[in-house]
This record gives C-alpha cells, structure tokens and sequence, in this order.
C-alpha cells in the first residue's frame, strides 16, 4: 500500500510570498510570485495551466500573470490541457476524495468524470483527445489503471497486476503506455508496449513518480527520491535502457514534467516554474504573479475560555488509582498516582496513599488520559440515544458536530441512565441565523467570491468562534483560522504558511490507514453498521509536521462510524509521522484551547473537567492500545466500558448508523 511511510510524499517547503499591500477600500492584495507543491502543463498553442493554491490558473508559456479558472470544486490537482487545448482535464477533492473533472476552458463550464464511490486520480489524455487514462481502486484490490471515453463515461480496466498501478501517461503516438507499479516495497518504472509487451525500465526501493514521454518518444523522464531529496531521472529507452539523472540540485515538486517540445521542458521546483533545454547545464525561471484578495488568517476574538453547557455531575469525592497517567501536555507518563476528583473536576493527582472514609476505585495495572475530543465529527441524522454509551465506551466524552436533535441527545447523554458524550455544534459559516453560538464553523468553495466569504468568517469570529476551512482555496478567500489537513496539496503538510493558518484538523483516516481493519472489528463495531466500502481517500501519506502545526483532532471527512472514526483519526496521525504525545494532544489539549474551552477539557490535571479514559495498555508506545477502554469518567461519573454496553439494546444489523 502506498500509506508506507517510506513512500511518504518528499518534505517540501511552504509557500513563500512577496506582499504588496493595496490600500482601496474592500480589502488589502497579496501578490504570489512562488508557490508551493504545485505542477504546470502547456497546451500546443502556448498556454500553461497550473494548480497553483489548489486552484486552476492560465497563463502564457512565457510567463505573467496567472489567470484563475473556476471549476467550481476545490482542492484542484494535476491539470493537463486536451490535445486541443479546449478543455482540462483535473482531479479534485469531491465528496472527501479525489475525483476526475472536465473543464472547458471557454464557458468554464465543469463536469465529474467517473464514479464518485471510487478514488480515482492522475488523468492523462489518449492523443485522440477522446480518452483518458487514469489510476482507481474500482475493483478494490489496489489501484489499477482504466481508460474512459469522455463523451460516453464508459470505462474498462487495463490493468490486473497486484500492488498499485500509478501516474499512466501515454506516448505522443498514443502507441504505448507507460505507468509506476508499487508493490508494497520496491517501485517499478513500466512500460506497455503497443504489442502487449510489459517492460520494466527500472525498480528501485526509492519512490519513483511523474513519468512523462519526450514527444519524439525514445525517452521516458521520470522523478526519483532518494536520501538526499529529489531529482528528475531520464530512462533513455536504448537496449539496454540506460537511465541518468537528467535535473539534479533543486527541490522538485511531486509532478511530471511537461515537454514543450523534444528539447525544451517544463517543471516546478523552489517555489517556481522552471525552463530547461535537454542538453543545458542550467534552467530559467518562468515569471508568474497570482493577485489574491486578503488572504491572512481572521483573528478570533476569545476574551477567555468559553463556558461548556451546564450538565449534571457527580457530587461526591472519590478516588480514581490507576498505574500510569498521561496528563494530556508531557510526553510521557506520570507512574502510581490517585486522581481525587470531586463535583465533576479533578481536585488533585497526589500519591499514592491510604484513603480512609473516601471510596477508591482501583484501576491498578491500567492506563488513564484524558477524554478523547473530536472537533469535527459526523454524527448521523439517524442516531438516536442509545449511541451515546456506545461511543462513550470507546473514550469519545466530547464531539463537535451536527445532528438535528442535538439538544435532545446532549441532554439525554448527560444523565446516568443512557450516557453519552458531550455535544457542541458546529454550522456553515454563511448560516447566519443559528439561535446557539456554534463552537466551530465551516467554510467550503473555491477562490471566487472571496469578500462574501471573508466577510461571514469576519462575523463569527468576532463572536469568539474559530472557522474551518474544509479546502485550501476556502482558506485563502476567506482567511480562516483552522484548515482541513486532508484537503491540502500533497507534500510535507505544515503550519508555517503565512498565507492561512497554524492550525489543521486531521481528517486523514481512510482505506489506507495501517490498522484500521483491526479497528473495524472491535466489540463496539457489532452496534455500529459499517459501510460497505471504506474508500481510499489518499494515494500516499502526508508528512505532517506537528513540531510547527497546531494538530486538532477531527473525524468528519473519512465517512465512518463515529467513535470508531476518532480512533481511525489516532491510528492516521501516528501513520503519518506524529508521535502518540502530539496525536493525544490533537484529540486532547489542542482541541480544547483551539475551540475556547482553554484548559477545561483535554488534561488530567487540577481544575480541569472529570473526562478521562481508562485504557488497558501502553499507549505511548502503540497507539492501537487507545482502542482498550476498559472505563470511562465522564464529568466526574464513572463507568466501565462493558456496563455500557450493557445500557444498551443488543445489537441489531439493520440500523444504519452510516448514512
């Protein structure tokens, strides 16, 4: 599978920026003359597209300012113009995952290709310019390679390897095909030949990527990584195939050269679009300028932390004594302690010690950290009560979510008889009539009508509320404080753009995600109804880079059941390289001061709420041992796990909690 992380897409650096600030009257202009992570293909009469901050731009093969194309999705990748250079020809994040559209470039018109059940990804045009080759795990067994006819939407398969078959790009002559095979362990250059021949140019154990046909044919250019960063290869198609570097000592983007002819070719590398002759020694840059309105982060105003709803709490003193606590903010454990907790808080974490008159409940041999807090979860509109316990036995005391009974269902989950975890709602950040202030707001689209956006998440967040952006382009338009993880271009995935945020809610969870078919079949799973297919969301991992990013933990886009998605988010965090620490804090502290609650929530801690975890195991050390809750504290009460499950009805197949 391609979620290895040593198939994890190259650290790359963020965007860097030349501000020119305008003084009108609407709002200030920044002016980008680099970027970050972003490719470019050239038409036949000139033009160059590029998916520059996840949008669509034109602009000419020479070089100026970037023209934007609305699609009308977000999150745009990997445009190729037709052979025509009429339409182009793009994937997208659509309903969570990549999905192929068609855009023409007159009318601006766009369409979806394809199914959206499946991931389907790296379009590239068949010469005729009435077909398309691309990578889709249709069939479930890895992805593999099938080709459409764009007027019909008809689709076969090419493909039947094991492993993944990646990136297809054809010939100039249309003749032959050639693609990257990943088979879990070594990465293949290949080549199928007009007359059925399959051809191993190279195999390598470094990530090969973006293969792209010289016009002429003869030579494949390719992109290798390798322990000292990127470089582009040529394979020179001579027997036998030599294969030489051909650019080398720069930082190239994860795309395929484009070739402007059989000696001049296009790529993108440092934050720029770079010209290079096949025998030069050196390349040229090719000048751009992308005009954006305002594009810095909204300051919220939080005057202090936000009081959580007032719910009932347990009055009494008692102990809890458990082997080991992390507190939610050190990196390791604090070992044999008594957390004395009294009317719903924690009153203190003390040695341990005989307690006379006061009642001790002892967790000896178990693990205690703090609740776990989604800040952005899908709650079904078809939940009802009886899943509050259920995903309080998987350690989910708080969720930030939607559901049209959520007062109902909060209060329902805050008493003892039917308990569940605490809700707080979110909404849309042009829905302005919401009668309860929202703990989160959300804002989707693309560049265009940046003022109308910016403008509601100026208005929430004078109200003390954080937006989400759920695209990178909703992001720059509206100057959202938060951003969808998920939803950023590939690449090392950091904080330190000044463009946006320092802030990203995970949302990476999917198919892909180490462990999360051991997940599936956890005891909770039998209450849960499972969708019939888990998509594959991400080709590769992100590398995410929490030392400079604020992690928050948020379920939401991976379309799983609730409680089990918080785990998955847990499970893709540590896959894409966060320690366990910083994964607990995402679901924990990060959340809780991100959202205002301050130190409320997310610490086990003096003065903090009551909400902790009970775990059987070491989860510093594997973070799968967060899905053995043995109990539960919810604003001071205690329950174990098994009672629970217990509140409620036995488990019945033909509820659909996944809608």
């Amino acid at each position: 599978m391609v979620w290895d992380t040593s198939a994890a897409l190259a650290a790359i650096r963020w965007l860097a920026l030349v501000v020119v600030a305008v003084a009108t009257p609407v709002a200030a202009q920044t002016t980008l003359t680099e970027a970050d992570n972003f490719s470019v293909h050239a038409s036949a009469d000139g033009r160059l597209v590029t998916d520059m901050l996840g949008g669509l731009w034109i602009l000419p093969v020479t070089g100026g300012a970037a023209e934007p194309l609305t699609p009308g999705v977000a999150a745009v990748s990997h445009p190729r113009f037709s052979p025509d250079g009429n339409s182009v020809l793009f994937q997208a994040r659509d309903h969570h995952r990549a999905q192929l559209h068609l855009l023409d470039v007159d009318s601006g018109a766009s369409r979806r290709l394809g199914d959206v059940d499946y991931f389907n990804q790296h379009p590239a045009w068949h010469p005729d310019g009435d077909r398309i080759v691309f990578s889709s795990d249709r069939n479930d067994t890895g992805f593999d390679l099938r080709e459409m006819d764009v007027a019909t939407g008809l689709s076969w398969r090419l493909t039947y390897d094991d492993g993944d078959e990646l990136e297809p790009a054809w010939s100039s002559d249309g003749r032959n095909l050639a693609f990257v095979h990943f088979d879990g362990e070594r990465y293949s250059l290949v080549i199928r030949w007009f007359d059925g021949r399959r051809q191993v140019v190279t195999t390598s154990r470094d990530r090969l990527s973006a293969p792209a046909w010289r016009p002429s044919g003869g030579l494949l250019s390719f992109r290798r990584e390798v322990a000292t960063g990127t470089r582009i290869d040529m394979a020179i198609l001579s027997n036998p195939v030599l294969v030489r570097p051909l650019v080398d000592g720069e930082t190239f983007f994860d795309a395929p050269v484009s070739w402007l002819d059989r000696e001049t070719l296009l790529y993108t590398a440092d934050g720029r679009i770079r010209q290079r002759n096949l025998n030069a020694w050196s390349s040229s840059n090719v000048p751009f300028r992308i005009t954006l309105g305002n594009d810095r982060p909204v300051v919220v105003r939080t005057p202090g932390a936000r009081e959580l709803p007032a719910q009932p709490t347990h009055t009494s003193t008692y102990v809890l004594r458990v082997s080991r606590v992390f507190d939610g903010l050190q990196p390791s454990y604090r070992n044999g302690v008594d957390i004395v907790i009294k009317s719903g808080a924690i009153q203190a974490i003390e040695p341990r010690e005989e307690r006379d008159g006061v009642i001790v409940i002892d967790m000896d041999g178990f693990t205690a950290l703090p609740g776990f807090i989604d800040a952005y979860a899908k709650l079904p509109q078809t939940a009802d009560e009886s899943l509050g316990p259920v995903l309080l036995s998987l350690g989910v005391t708080t969720l930030v979510t939607r559901h049209p009974r959520l007062e109902q269902l909060n209060a329902i989950w805050s008493g003892q008889e039917t308990p569940g975890p605490r809700l707080l709602p979110f909404t849309e950040a042009d829905d302005a009539d919401d009668a309860v202030l929202p703990w989160l707001v959300t804002v989707s689209g693309g560049i265009a009508d940046a003022s109308h956006r910016r403008k509601h998440v100026e208005r929430w967040a004078t109200l003390g509320v954080p937006t989400l952006a759920e695209s990178w382009q909703a992001g720059v338009s509206s100057g959202a404080a938060m951003l969808l993880a998920g939803a950023a271009y590939g690449g090392k995935i950091s904080g330190q753009s000044p463009t946006l945020t320092t802030t990203l809610v995970s949302g990476l969870a999917d198919r892909g995600t180490p462990g999360l078919q051991s997940l599936l079949s956890i005891r909770q799973s039998a209450w849960l109804t499972l969708p019939d297919h888990v998509t594959r969301r991400f080709a590769g991992s992100p590398d995410i880079d929490a030392t400079t990013t604020t992690l928050v933990l948020g379920s939401a886009p991976s379309d799983l059941p609730p409680g089990l998605a918080t785990h998955a988010e847990y499970l893709a965090l540590v896959a894409n390289g966060v320690t366990v620490p910083e994964a607990l804090k995402a679901g924990g502290v990060n959340a809780a001061r991100t959202l205002g609650m301050g130190l409320t929530l997310g610490r086990v801690a003096p003065g903090s709420a009551a909400d902790i975890v009970i775990v059987d195991g070491d989860p510093l050390n594997r973070v799968a041992d967060l899905q053995n809750v043995v109990a539960v504290v919810r604003n001071g009460r205690f329950y174990s796990a098994i009672g629970l499950l217990e509140r409620v009805p036995a488990p019945n197949p033909s509820n659909n909690l996944t809608d």
